[in-house]
């Protein structure tokens, strides 16, 4: 049976997420989405959620329990069908995130982590442990090319793959989706494939200074 205080926490959740997505998390106060949620009680947010960011939180975890499954769940076929690529876990990870592209709550939670990437400079903190061990899978079947560069090259890829994602559900969701979304996956795929399993770069001899 669903209480009034589980009611009064479902809206506080959407109107957050849609505040969150179109506005960006630092621009939403919790007058805002108490206001959205049609919440008289001020401190409504700070009961259910202990503040802002434990809204946040809440929303970000609703979407990375429904991604850690389809992940588990195409890690095992992969892994039944024999040695995984890194190509193939590249897939994973985008076409997965592509998935939240099917809801109007999915294509905000794009938004909101779009917003959070560019915020903080591509990569996000806090990945979820099934991201966390597909990452752990993905590194031995890459290159290295040092800490650094290794490093820059995964940034790279995680602001591009969130960016164009969050973009692409602000398409979606205004109703001009162009191209298709099968062709803006495959893209993110290659280019983040292109990115990853590249070469190092060669080692350029050092110099001795002329006597």
């Amino acid at each position: 049976m669903t209480t009034k205080s589980d009611l009064t926490r479902s809206r506080l959740l959407e109107a957050g997420e849609r505040l969150f997505a179109e506005r960006g998390v630092e621009n939403t106060t919790v007058a805002d989405i108490t206001r959205a949620a049609g919440q008289r009680n001020g401190a409504a947010i700070h009961y259910h959620f202990g503040g802002r960011d434990g809204l946040l939180d809440a929303i970000i975890e609703r979407h990375d329990r429904e991604l850690n499954q389809l992940r588990h769940a195409r890690l095992e076929q992969l892994e039944q069908s024999g040695p995984v690529s890194a190509r193939e876990m590249i897939e994973l990870i985008v076409e997965t995130m592509a998935t939240r592209l099917d809801t109007g709550s999915g294509r905000a939670f794009l938004q909101i982590q779009g917003h959070r990437s560019a915020a903080t400079g591509g990569a996000l903190s806090r990945p979820s442990l099934a991201m966390a061990a597909i990452r752990s899978q993905l590194q031995p079947l890459l290159p290295t090319a040092g800490r650094e560069l290794d490093a820059e090259r995964a940034e790279l890829v995680a602001t591009m793959v969130i960016g164009r994602l969050a973009r692409r559900a602000r398409e979606e969701a205004a109703g001009t989706p162009s191209p298709t979304r099968a062709t803006v996956v495959d893209a993110l795929v290659d280019a983040a494939t292109a990115v990853l399993t590249a070469a190092p770069p060669p080692t350029i001899p050092h110099q001795g200074s002329p006597t």
